[in-house]
């Protein structure tokens, strides 16, 4: 059990403005698809479309213990088009 808490423990804290303008590059590239998705909350969103990087930040706000720099290089391998 203390392997599993040290483990999360060591996850890196990287800066929300960092991670903000790595998801608007990944938005901003041809390669990768980066679409718009459905939301319910129309008082934020009044088309009911949030973007890629509103949906990635608030999942990562979300879970504060996940390492985000992982996150980030899954995500790149997801979204790239091949």
């Amino acid at each position: 059990m203390a392997y599993l808490q040290n483990q999360f423990a060591a996850v890196s804290e990287v800066p929300i403005e960092e991670l903000q303008a790595a998801l608007q590059r990944l938005e901003a590239d041809e390669t990768m698809f980066t679409p718009a998705t459905y939301t319910a909350n129309g008082v934020l969103h009044p088309d009911h479309l949030q973007s890629f990087t509103e949906k990635h930040l608030l999942y990562l706000k979300q879970f504060p213990k996940m390492n985000a720099e992982q996150y980030l290089a899954n995500l790149r391998l997801k979204i790239r088009i091949r």
